[in-house]
């Protein structure tokens, strides 16, 4: 009474004379090569939920071509997820910051560091990256983490002005 999965071979053979004989039927049980893809589209299906609810924008590389991004990589950057895959992942960062990424890639670096992010549109912004190397095939990969901090730096200046403000009136 169990079900399982079959893959069928079928094919008719001929008699002497020519005329169809009958068929052979090959049946393989498949049951645990299905068992395993099924398991992997279910991985596959919660990383990607786990992928898109993620707060940062998240991108993955292999020798620094973008293999995949989150939705929030495409907000943050203004490309569409189309351009970002295959694309230098450097054009994601201001030039002048370039080196700096590539020597926190090549040692590996897990702790964040700052840096200028650079959008489609040519804007620049307060960036903080965090990677961290991980299997990927037969090859490593780099997860990034990109974090926009344009509103930290806007609240860290205000709180400068007001502090000096408050300095200026005598209550400091």
């Amino acid at each position: 009474g169990t079900v399982i999965y079959v893959q069928i071979q079928a094919a008719t053979y001929r008699l002497g004379d020519g005329a169809t004989g009958g068929m052979v039927v090959n049946l393989e049980d498949i049951s645990s090569r299905k068992t395993t893809e099924i398991q992997l589209k279910e991985s596959e299906a919660r990383f990607r939920r786990l992928h898109e609810a993620s707060v940062g924008a998240i991108g993955i590389h292999v020798d620094g071509r973008i293999e995949d991004v989150n939705q929030a990589l495409t907000q943050l950057t203004g490309y569409r997820e189309s351009e970002l895959i295959g694309m230098d992942g450097l054009q994601l960062i201001a030039p002048d910051w370039r080196d700096t990424v590539r020597r926190h890639i090549m040692a590996g670096t897990e702790a964040p560091y700052e840096v200028v992010g650079l959008r489609k549109d040519g804007t620049t912004f307060p960036l903080e990256i965090q990677g961290k190397n991980i299997p990927f095939g037969d090859k490593t990969a780099r997860v990034t983490e990109f974090r926009d901090l344009t509103e930290r730096r806007q609240a860290e200046e205000d709180l400068r002005d007001s502090q000096e403000m408050f300095r200026a009136i005598g209550y400091a």
